[in-house]
C-alpha cells in the first residue's frame, strides 16, 4: 500500500498519544518521498468554524497551519481547518495496514495541492527544533 505525500485520510477512532477523548479526525501524510513503503508521518487536522484570530497558512507560534475552507485542498475542507503541527507522529506500516483492514482509517482519495503541501512543509521547517530527528529524517 502506498501513502502519497499530501494525501488526506479519515480516522474514525483517533486518540492523541497522551490520551484524551477518542474522536474522528482527518490525517495528512507529510513524508518527503512521494510514496513510503515503510513508516508514515501523519498530522491530525481539526475543524475551526469560528476562526477570528488565525491568519491563513503558517501560524508558527501556535504550531499550526490554518486552511481556509475556500482554498484548502481544492475546496475539499467543508469548514476552516487547523492542521495541528504540534501533534506530528510516525505511524508504523504494520499498524496502518491493520487500521485499514479494521476500517478504522479510510482513504478519501483527496490531496492537498502541491502549493499547499509546500507551505505546510515550510511551516514545519520553522518548527524544526521541536521535531524529533527521526521525524525530520522522514519529512525533510
Amino acid at each position: 500500500m502506498d501513502f502519497i505525500k499530501g494525501e488526506i485520510f479519515y480516522d474514525i477512532n483517533f486518540q492523541y498519544p497522551d490520551g484524551g477523548p477518542i474522536c474522528d479526525k482527518l490525517l495528512l501524510v507529510v513524508n518527503k518521498k512521494h510514496t513510503s513503503p515503510q513508516d508514515v508521518v501523519l498530522v491530525p487536522c481539526k475543524t475551526n468554524k469560528r476562526n477570528s484570530i488565525l491568519k491563513p497558512h503558517c501560524n508558527e507560534n501556535e504550531k499550526i497551519f490554518f486552511v481556509d475552507k475556500q482554498i484548502g485542498a481544492n475546496g475539499f475542507y467543508r469548514d476552516n481547518t487547523i492542521i495541528q503541527l504540534f501533534h506530528i507522529e510516525i505511524y508504523f506500516y504494520d499498524a496502518i495496514e491493520e487500521y485499514f483492514q479494521n476500517q478504522r482509517i479510510k482513504r478519501l482519495q483527496k490531496y492537498t495541492t502541491q502549493d499547499e503541501f509546500s507551505r505546510i512543509l515550510n511551516c514545519l521547517k520553522k518548527m524544526k527544533d521541536d521535531i524529533s530527528q527521526e521525524i525530520q529524517d522522514l519529512i525533510f
